[in-house]
């Protein structure tokens, strides 16, 4: 039963009933993280058995075909490997979708629900939230297209389509349309709400990132303190969202046409793109001018950086001969060994100095012999 009538409960509510939820379900989030990480360390165990298996079945008929025990039939090791990551990826997103719902069912669910309960309903809304991904793909992949402004409004009205599954057992298209009526009716009071905790979010990991670098134990204590917050933040929009579902009307009727136009007319300018691509890049190849072009590249050598040599001339013009010593510094920037050039300077220096000194030694005794 909605309540609309009442005022929407202040933010210090919200972080009030939050908390208090979240440290009533605190055992359940602990024992679901386990076996979350028990199944995806499973599904890697199971990755790598499958994958030895099959390498090794692949390598012994390659064997007893050819006679040669170490021969192994690359290809199949490739079509393995990538038919093993997709395998991967398509459990992974199980995983996650029942990990997902484990969360909602843990804060949904009433305090003396058994974890049995809950483990074995997660599974049930592999479909439902597989099905709404698709949709919000869809939405999100044309309001992206679309001048990319829809696909952060798409996400803002749809944010709670997955809690309308899970939690008021909604199916398909009628999990976002409820999304929707409980987004625009309590606009103002959602986003402000959502700001907040996703501001406190990112000043506390930027703290964390400046202080991790003066302490080993405290980057370890962040992780547990980020893991911590991570489900008190889904606490804190299941909370949320429970508010708003309190004060939306759902009697008024809700359109989502808007929503399936511009999403269909991001989609048309997603596949003309992708053909103009396509077909730019085609016409290249056929015309051979896209060889070309790699072929420039590939031979082009790359311009040397040019070196300016300065040289400084020092001359000492003897008084008595008049003789003209010049001796080049050189300047240029070594490119090799920076001490062995640096003790060659130094040793062209100290030469330098010795002429000096004799031929001042020489001047000197041509102007203190006596006159005869």
């Amino acid at each position: 039963m909605q309540n609309t009538t009442n005022k929407f409960p202040s933010i210090g509510s919200l972080f009030s009933d939050s908390w208090n939820l979240f440290v009533s379900r605190l055992g359940r989030f602990f024992l679901l993280a386990i076996t979350s990480f028990f199944f995806n360390a499973l599904i890697i165990v199971i990755g790598l058995i499958l994958a030895f298996v099959i390498v090794f079945v692949t390598n012994l008929g390659s064997a007893l075909a050819t006679g040669h025990t170490a021969n192994i039939n690359a290809s199949a090791v490739t079509g393995v490997i990538g038919l093993l990551i997709l395998i991967f990826l398509v459990v992974s997103i199980i995983v996650n979708s029942v990990y997902s719902a484990w969360l909602l069912l843990a804060l949904n669910e009433p305090k003396e629900t058994g974890f049995g309960t809950i483990f074995g309903k997660g599974f049930g809304f592999i479909l439902p939230l597989f099905l709404i991904g698709l949709i919000s793909f869809f939405f999100s992949i044309g309001g992206l297209f679309f001048f990319i402004i829809p696909v952060f409004l798409f996400a803002y009205f749809f944010a709670f389509s997955a809690y309308e599954v899970i939690c008021d057992s909604q199916r398909g298209i009628n999990a976002f349309k409820r999304s929707y009526a409980i987004t625009t009716s309590n606009f103002g009071e959602i986003f402000v709400r959502a700001l907040l905790i996703i501001i406190i979010n990112v000043v506390a990991s930027s703290l964390a990132g400046q202080l991790i670098h003066y302490s080993a134990a405290f980057a370890f204590i962040w992780i547990i303190v980020a893991i911590l917050f991570s489900w008190y933040q889904i606490t804190y929009f299941f909370t949320l969202y429970q508010q708003a579902k309190a004060h939306t009307d759902f009697s008024k009727p809700v359109s989502l046409l808007w929503v399936w136009i511009i999403s269909i007319l991001g989609w048309l300018i997603f596949i003309f793109v992708m053909f103009s691509l396509i077909t730019g890049l085609s016409s290249l190849i056929k015309s051979g001018e896209l060889q070309k072009i790699l072929n420039s590249y590939a031979h082009s050598t790359p311009t040397p950086t040019p070196v300016i040599e300065n040289n400084v001339n020092i001359n000492y013009v003897s008084p008595a001969a008049g003789a003209n010593n010049t001796y080049t510094y050189p300047t240029t920037a070594p490119t090799i060994d920076y001490n062995a050039k640096l003790q060659q300077e130094e040793k062209q220096a100290q030469q330098m100095q010795q002429q000096m000194l004799q031929q001042y030694n020489q001047t000197t005794q041509q102007h203190t012999q006596p006159t005869p």
